[in-house]
């Protein structure tokens, strides 16, 4: 019998500050023209000391066991897409 997976909750979660392109402008020689142009990224979500990778990642755990209606005692395996150091800088546009 082959073995199977599910996937029952995804969940994400973004630090809270947010930048935008013309904020960008006031910072460096650019506009949000030549930047949405040539990358597409219209802001950016900064993180301040206290929102490391492993916070990041315990409150979008929190939100996939919500979607999923599961406690984290339910189960003795959870997943995650990937795992970097909790002071490195995370890479991702929206």
């Amino acid at each position: 019998m082959p073995i199977r997976s599910i996937i029952i909750g995804t969940g994400s979660h973004v630090p809270q500050r947010v930048v935008t392109n013309k904020d960008m402008e006031s910072r460096v020689d650019t506009t949000d023209e030549w930047i949405r142009t040539r990358t597409g990224i219209i802001q950016r979500h900064i993180s301040n000391d206290q929102e490391t990778n492993s916070y990041l990642a315990t409150q979008a755990a929190r939100k996939a066991l919500d979607m999923a209606g599961v406690r984290p005692q339910d189960h003795s395996r959870y997943y995650d897409s990937g795992h970097a150091n909790a002071l490195c800088c995370l890479s991702g546009a929206e």
